[in-house]
This record gives structure tokens, sequence and C-alpha cells, in this order.
């Protein structure tokens, strides 16, 4: 089976380096890049491995790291340009954790946008080598959303133990209630909609009757 590989650009490498991996590992190769320790890696899956890699990288730098031999000096060539030194690595998952302690989900953002933006900054998060328990995404999921989920957020803390939730069935729980909740707003708009009617409806009897009760008086007096 054949793949689209995605090309790497300046600015797009933890989002390429977790598609190149799964497409690696779907070929059965990936154990060349990140081989078991002690283990002895398989020359063919090796050639493979590197060939797909360039495959997905741009032809400049594919000049660039040409003297490269094995498909792990690739691999790791282009996370040492595309992140850094261990000193930039850890710089940048400050800069990470500063990023996701700032985050506060927006009134008008729905739950699966603010939760993409903390699967987003896991992945990154993980590229550096370092990790975001579910039981911290949880938690941050949780204290940031808006007030109106409090009724939701306040079951959750109290049936549940936040250290052991997985992060997707909390995504789920709160999708759930903003979901009844939009309906409930919507039945609600409909029935405020329908009681207006009516009360413009009955103004409009109203000023009917009184022109009706006018007129006839009129012609009563004439007589």
């Amino acid at each position: 089976m054949s793949f689209p590989y995605p090309m790497l650009s300046p600015h797009n490498y933890t989002v390429w380096a977790i598609k190149t991996e799964a497409i690696l590992d779907a070929q059965g190769v990936w154990e060349a890049v990140e081989p078991v320790e002690g283990a002895q890696v398989d020359a063919k899956k090796d050639k493979k491995a590197r060939a797909y890699i360039l495959q997905c990288v741009p032809e400049d730098i594919v000049l660039q790291i040409a003297t490269k031999k094995t498909a792990k000096e690739v691999w790791d060539s282009l996370k040492t340009r595309y992140l850094g030194s261990d000193r930039v690595k850890k710089a940048r998952v400050q800069t990470l954790k500063s990023e996701f302690d700032a985050l506060q989900m927006k009134e008008t953002e729905t739950i699966d946008e603010f939760a993409g933006k903390l699967s987003a900054l896991s992945s990154k998060f993980s590229t550096l080598g370092a990790t975001l328990e579910d039981s911290s995404l949880v938690k941050k999921l949780l204290d940031s959303v808006p007030d109106k989920f409090f009724p939701i957020v306040a079951g959750i803390e109290q049936f549940y133990d936040l250290e052991s939730i997985p992060f997707e069935e909390a995504i789920g729980r709160l999708k759930a209630y903003e979901e009844r909740t939009l309906r409930l707003r919507s039945n609600t708009n409909d029935t405020e909609g329908e009681l207006l009617l009516t009360h413009a409806e009955w103004q409009m009897r109203q000023k009917g009757s009184s022109v009706d009760t006018s007129s006839g008086g009129k012609e009563r007096g004439s007589n």
C-alpha cells in the first residue's frame, strides 16, 4: 500500500514527524529509525526507511543530509536541525509550558476547538521528548472552560478521579453537555418567538377591535 508522503517545511516539523513516523511504521521499517536496544538493524529495512524519509524532504535539505548513510542518522539530523540542541529543546519546552498555562477557552469556542488546541500542544511536547499526562490535560480542560460549563465540571470533579479519567472521556462528557445546552437554548428561543408572535397577533386584534368600535360609534352618532 502506498501512502502520500508529507513534505517537510520550516514550519511543520511536529506534524511532519508524526505523519512520517506513522508511514514508516505502517511500512514495517520504523525500527530502523528507533531500533530496540541491543537489536541489530536489518540492512534492507534501513535502506528502505532512509529512502522513504528522503522522499519527504525538500531537495535543498536532501543535499545537506545526503552524507548520512543510515535512516537513524538522517532522522536525528533533521530532528536536531528543526528542534535544536538539548539546550534549545529545554527552552522550547518552557515556552510550551507557558503557552499551556496561559491557554483559556473563549466564549465563542466549542469544546472540540479548544480540545484540539490542547492536543496540538501535547503533540509538540512529545516531539521535544516531554510528556503531557492525561491528568494534566483533563485538569487544564476543566479549569479553562467558561462558567457556563460549571455544572458538568462540578459533576466530573465530584464523581470521577481526575488522576485516572482519560482525556477523551472528559472531552466527550463536556461535548454532551454542550450539545444538550444548545438544544435547550434553541427550544427556548423558539418558544419565546412563538410567544412574541402571539402577543403581536393579540395587539393587532385589539387594534382591529378598537377600529371597529370607533367606526361603529361614529355611524350610530350620525344617525
